[in-house]
């Protein structure tokens, strides 16, 4: 039969547009209810219009409307379908208890269409809520965001108001578990702030405050997180109930480490893992708590208890299902664990994270773990391949909305080193412009990192030992106040540096101790190895059987160290820093003569903190006449260095050294060189 042809009832019309009104399958007892057809009609309809497609049946008891309805048929439909029609049909299904029997995309689906935005933002949300008990959270971001879409410019009465507020906090939360959705939340929650001032709802504006913070903190917008926080953590304190205090927990927590006050600031995240453990909150509903908790554990020098707790968190948002949450979370344990040296652990931890966030599509996850990545080529003296991994990671952020986002001071220490060896300055990232940033900010634990390496930067270029050290004085102070032993420790070790240049060997020792004491249980971790003579020599039970078993401890140390690499290149510059730590050399590197043929420059394969710049300055002469030497006479060379006596920099400190010639096949391919 021909489309022109069909000729349909009024009351079958009727039935057509209820079905169209839907789009989703109804059960037919429903659709009889809001538009009666007898037996007779509906089979006469349904002979006509079936083999068309203009109905189809999905499943048993159910109709839903075609999908080749011809022009003619929709603009019939169209004109009974107008939105006082399809209110009044809302208005009978409620009446008669329908809802309940319907699926919600098909209530969603006619109260869309019939105007009704309240009702149909309360069912997105209620979708969105079920989607996230089901841990389907990227379905309930969408439904979530469609609600706030639609509430954004249609809150004309209170409650209208009020479910925008609640639902905008909830799209934040939901936000940074997945690590997405940044660039869009901004205007969300200001909408909120207005709308909770606009409504007296002081406990909601308060929360607003402390979302707009933590958005700003991750988006570049330090100085507004800092005001957005400060206003939120006046008003939690005014509200004062146990309640709010609880939701604001993380968000306080925040506020105090974005200043680098990691002691206050964990005392408030103790208080979000208290209320995660107690059922009062989820990772879903506080999804930085875990991921700063464990950060500020570990600027504490609470190493193995960030271990602890990310480890935990990591695996119980896998076990719900949260790949999200579990990826960020991850990434933190895994940029821990290289800091602890435990380079095998947190390879595989970094590089399951970054496929799992990709996976999923979370930009912050992607991230951390890019950043963590980076830093276990840099400690391994990997520093071109840091170097890329770094500029790529910091890319993707800002494509994310993640623009210029640290608060870690190996990422200033990398850029620090980057800028030394030349490197181009990475995308929002060159050097002289973070360390103003830093300079300027409100961050005294960065603050105090910065200071630290301008002292270098200064010992460097022969600077002013006054201003040095007035540089690092100033270094401890903030750091002490930051509480991060570790990095106080640092910049200790750099005074010693800057005592033994002035020849002060007894207060070098005095600063040596007084940093080995501030490192604690971690000395194996951050003691430098150039200063292990200045302890070694101090320590009674250090007879020379004991010498030799620590030998063949580090030895064998530097042997398990090796795990298979990828390249050739990874495995020369593993080996290099495996047996730069046993030697207790402060850098290193390999010399190569392609092919065994003599050269007074032979190419620097791989090095661990050594340039190009310092082998080929003035005060690296001598050193590269021992590494000759060694490559004529096939022997090992050890000889003592002097110092320079006019300049302080970093090059010109060198005590003694150590050279290997590399033999094969009655050949001297490479000498090994330390100091």
């Amino acid at each position: 039969m021909d489309d022109t042809e069909i000729k349909l009832s009024k009351d079958q019309w009727r039935f057509l547009a209820v079905l169209d009104a839907f789009q989703v399958p109804v059960p037919i007892e429903i659709v009889g209810a809001l538009a009666p057809l007898l037996p007779g009609p509906l089979m006469d309809l349904l002979e006509k219009v079936e083999p068309l497609e203009w109905i189809r049946k999905p499943k048993k008891g159910f109709f839903a409307i075609g999908k080749r309805l011809p022009d003619q048929a929709k603009r019939s439909i169209k004109s009974i379908n107008r939105k006082n029609a399809l209110s009044g049909m809302v208005r009978r299904i409620y009446e008669q208890g329908l809802d309940q029997r319907l699926d919600p995309l098909a209530m969603l689906t006619l109260l869309d269409k019939a105007g009704k935005e309240k009702e149909a933002a309360e069912y997105e949300i209620s979708i969105a809520h079920e989607a996230v008990k089901a841990n389907d959270l990227q379905r309930g971001k969408s439904f979530l965001e469609k609600a706030v879409r639609r509430l954004y410019g249609n809150w004309k009465d209170g409650s209208a108001a009020r479910l925008f507020v609640s639902a905008a906090l909830e799209l934040s939360n939901l936000c940074f578990s997945l690590g997405v959705g940044f660039q869009e939340m901004d205007k969300f929650l200001v909408k909120a702030q207005e709308i909770a001032r606009f409504l007296g709802d002081m406990r909601s504006h308060a929360l607003a405050n402390l979302h707009l913070g933590r958005l700003y903190y991750f988006t570049d917008r330090r100085d507004d997180a800092l005001l957005a926080l400060s206003l939120g953590h006046e008003e939690i304190r005014e509200l004062g109930d146990d309640d709010i205090l609880s939701q604001s927990a993380v968000f306080l927590g925040i506020f105090f480490f974005i200043k680098g006050l990691f002691k206050e600031a964990i005392k408030h995240f103790e208080k979000a893992e208290r209320a995660l453990e107690e059922g009062k909150a989820n990772i879903l509903t506080a999804p930085t708590a875990p991921l700063f908790l464990g950060y500020c554990a570990m600027y504490l020098g609470q190493f193995h208890r960030a271990i602890g707790r990310l480890d935990y968190y990591w695996r119980l948002a896998t076990d719900q299902g949260n790949p999200a949450v579990a990826s960020t979370i991850q990434s933190a344990l895994g940029t821990v664990l290289v800091l602890m040296k435990k380079f095998r652990e947190a390879s595989v931890h970094l590089h399951q994270a970054q496929d799992e966030a990709r996976k999923c599509n979370n930009a912050m996850g992607m991230y951390f773990a890019g950043g963590g990545l980076a830093l276990l080529n840099f400690v391994n003296g990997r520093t071109e391949h840091a170097y890329e991994v770094l500029r790529d990671t910091i890319q993707q952020g800002a494509g994310a909305g993640l623009i210029r986002q640290f608060s870690s001071p190996w990422i200033l220490e990398m850029i620090y080193e980057f800028h030394r060896l030349g490197f181009d300055p990475l995308p929002e990232f060159e050097f002289s412009n973070v360390m103003k940033r830093v300079m300027k900010g409100i961050n005294l634990h960065l603050r105090g990192v910065g200071m630290r390496l301008r002292a270098r930067e200064k010992m460097t270029r022969g600077a002013n030992k006054e201003d040095v050290r007035k540089d690092l004085a100033e270094s401890e102070q903030l750091l002490e106040s930051s509480g991060d032993r570790i990095e106080q420790a640092k910049t200790v070790f750099e005074a010693a540096r800057l005592a033994l240049m002035e020849k002060d060997k007894f207060e070098a020792k005095k600063l040596v101790n007084k940093a080995r004491q501030l490192l604690g249980g971690y000395i194996d971790e951050f003691f430098p190895n150039e200063f292990k003579t200045f302890v070694d020599s101090q320590d009674p039970r250090l007879d020379p059987e004991t010498r030799r078993q620590t030998l063949m401890h580090s030895f064998l140390t530097m042997i398990e160290s090796l795990y298979p690499t990828e390249s050739r290149h990874e495995i020369l510059a593993k080996m290099l820093t495996a047996t730069s730590a046993m030697f207790g050399a402060e850098r290193s590197g390999l010399f190569w003569f392609e092919k065994g043929k003599f050269t007074t420059r032979p190419e620097l394969r791989v090095a661990c903190n050594l340039s190009q710049e310092e082998i080929a300055s003035e005060s690296f002469r001598s050193s590269m006449s021992m590494v000759l030497k060694a490559y004529r006479t096939r022997e090992p060379q050890v000889g003592r260095l002097c110092l320079a006596e006019q300049t302080i920099s970093r090059s010109n400190k060198i005590r003694s050294a150590l050279c290997i010639p590399i033999e094969a096949q009655d050949t001297v391919y490479g000498v090994l060189y330390y100091d």
